[in-house]
């Protein structure tokens, strides 16, 4: 019997349950590589994630219920550790992104990005690299290949909370080919201040212009009163617009995704808030000129 979609689970050598989740499904040369995580939960260890990944031949036409999966692994012990994208970098080699709690015992630890190598089996290959401050919790978000420029790579785009709970964006330029050593990482850092941004609400876009967009919400009032914070960086990772634009209002409002046309004009999706705290959310779609500006 054939369907359109399979359900993929693991369970450990004992029988323990575990809980799934998804973020990213990459294309590669010969099917699909599908990232996330796996929980892990025992009397000893309570819901511990591993990063997970699954890779899936093409042939995703019809499915068999055992599921169309060359193979199915998970990386990781008693810590946090979550892949966000995975990305074919040749032959049988890929890169995974995410970000780990890499100090034991397990959620005593700070949150630092976290790129590992997997061989064409799936299986870590023992080099990986972290980027992030002792003294604050990098949470990764999204990856971003790095336009052609000086030092072309990719920009890897989070949230970094401080001891003080405040949370802001967070960017990391690597080099284009990784030896898993700190001199990959050629830029760290915090470019401009978007207010109090909540963890997992930032979205990057590299644009035709070489430079990148950075979209979020910004929590600088209150709890209450959640607004976009839009603004552009330089290939550099610099501000480009010295002081960010920001849209919305009347209650919290929060951000989806932005898109570059190929005129240069800007395309911002959201959800706002309408008539008050407690009013009805909507979706909501922006068309800005290369400036930020309301288009007419």
């Amino acid at each position: 019997m054939l369907q359109d979609s399979v359900l993929v689970g693991l369970v450990d050598d004992n029988g323990v349950k575990t809980d799934e989740h998804v973020n990213s499904l990459t294309i590669i040369s010969d099917g699909f590589i599908v990232a996330g995580s796996t929980t892990l939960e025992n009397f000893f260890v309570s819901t511990v994630r591993n990063s997970m990944h699954l890779r899936f031949d093409n042939s995703l036409n019809e499915i068999p219920e055992s599921g169309p999966i060359n193979w199915s692994r998970n990386y990781g012990g008693d810590r946090d550790e979550v892949a966000v994208k995975v990305l074919e970098i040749g032959a049988n080699n890929f890169y995974v992104f995410g970000y780990s709690n890499r100090i034991d015992p397990p959620r005593n630890g700070d949150y630092n990005y976290w790129i590992y190598s997997l061989g064409g089996d799936g299986k870590p290959t023992n080099a990986d690299l972290y980027a992030g401050k002792t003294s604050e919790d990098e949470v990764l978000i999204s990856v971003e290949i790095s336009p052609v420029q000086s030092g072309p790579g990719y920009i890897l785009t989070g949230t970094a909370t401080r001891s003080t709970g405040e949370t802001q964006s967070y960017l990391v330029k690597l080099s284009s080919t990784l030896n898993f050593q700190s001199t990959d990482i050629l830029i760290e850092t915090n470019p401009t201040d978007l207010g109090n941004n909540v963890r997992g609400s930032l979205v990057t876009k590299s644009l035709l212009s070489q430079e990148f967009m950075l979209l979020t919400n910004d929590n600088t009032v209150s709890n209450l009163d959640m607004n976009l914070a839009l603004t552009k960086l330089t290939r550099e990772l610099t501000k480009s617009w010295q002081v960010p634009l920001i849209f919305g209002g009347e209650s919290n409002d929060f951000a989806g995704s932005v898109t570059e046309l190929p005129d240069g004009r800007i395309l911002v999706v959201g959800t706002m808030t309408v008539g008050g705290l407690n009013g009805q959310k909507k979706m909501v779609l922006m068309k800005l000129n290369s400036e930020g500006k309301l288009a007419e």
